[in-house]
């Protein structure tokens, strides 16, 4: 079965395993606007992934960029990362720790580390919203009385 036939949330969970590219042929080049395409983010996104070095080496053809289809599997894991609030410097990791396994897949240990600090600020924030929540019901809760005796 080749990568594009996969289901997008397994080929991409995969990738955030590391565990797809020895499957893949790069073989393409593709200017950004088809990057854009491929991957599903914007020009505008694919530019700032690439300012913050999240895309190493992308060729040029004169002014142009030429995407290959590996530029366009590492933005689909950087936002598949990013969609999961992983900070742009969790992102680097996460990329860094792919490519430096290549063809193989990264170190779970490693990637599992990267999962569980992201998970611990997650529940963090949840725990925080749901404080925030409780003041607001207290809140709503006062107002509603105040509305009850207008």
């Amino acid at each position: 079965m080749g990568i594009h036939q996969l289901p997008a949330v397994r080929w991409i969970g995969c990738q955030l395993a590391g565990c797809v590219k020895g499957w893949l042929d790069y073989t393409r080049d593709m200017k950004i606007g088809a990057a854009a395409r491929a991957s599903g983010l914007t020009i505008k996104a694919i530019r700032h992934y690439e300012s913050a070095c999240l895309l190493r080496n992308v060729r040029r053809s004169g002014a142009y960029r030429d995407f290959s289809d590996r530029d366009v599997d590492t933005l689909r894991l950087a936002a598949h990362c990013r969609g999961l609030g992983f900070s742009l410097a969790e992102t680097k990791d996460v990329l860094a720790l792919v490519t430096a396994s290549e063809p193989d897949c990264p170190p779970p240990d490693q990637m599992n580390a990267i999962v569980e600090n992201r998970l611990r600020t997650v529940r963090g924030e949840i725990r925080e919203l749901e404080r925030k929540a409780r003041e607001l019901e207290k809140v709503r809760t006062y107002v509603q009385k105040r509305l009850a005796r207008a």
